[in-house]
């Protein structure tokens, strides 16, 4: 198999890994706040670690290659605080109120909403940098692929859970 085969195959293996997560939910069919706070806590904890050892170090070396160091680490602060600042958008800009739906379902729908707009918002990146590390460095992408599952793995339970 060529690299673009590979890295085809190594980003669906990662998106693929939300629906582990989901049939993980059907299987233990107690929906308990634990469940969801421990599969939250670990996914965050799989990304925050991944991003700091693997992700970020890579990408201002790559960067760093065409710029000189300052402008590079100018480079991906910006990046990441437009990350932080859409985010942070999207939270406020999303209408708190709903017609036609109890005050409880109102907040059930806001936070359905919110999810599935970060959750896309999240996975087409994540994606995108799956295949292109697979693409570029098979062993980085490999190590990225693993993380992103185990991250997306919980991912999913949580999306089920609710």
């Amino acid at each position: 198999m060529n690299s673009l085969t590979y890295s085809f195959l190594l980003t669906f293996l990662a998106g693929f890994s939300t629906l582990i997560g989901t049939i993980i939910i059907f299987i233990i069919k107690k929906k308990t706040t634990k469940v969801i706070a421990g599969s939250l806590s670990f996914a965050a904890g799989v990304m925050i670690t991944v991003s700091l050892t693997d992700l970020i170090p890579e990408s201002f070396m790559l960067v760093s290659n065409k710029f000189l160091n300052f402008p590079a680490i100018l480079i991906c602060l910006i990046f990441f605080v437009i990350g932080i600042i859409l985010s942070m958008l999207i939270d406020y800009f999303f209408p708190n109120d709903v017609n036609n739906l109890s005050k409880s379902n109102k907040k059930l729908f806001r936070v359905g909403i919110i999810s599935m707009l970060a959750i896309i918002l999240h996975n087409i990146p994540e994606g995108i940098a799956t295949f292109m590390t697979s693409n570029n460095n098979l062993e980085l992408g490999t190590t990225l692929t693993i993380a992103i599952a185990l991250h997306n793995i919980p991912e999913g339970c949580y999306q089920n859970a609710m």
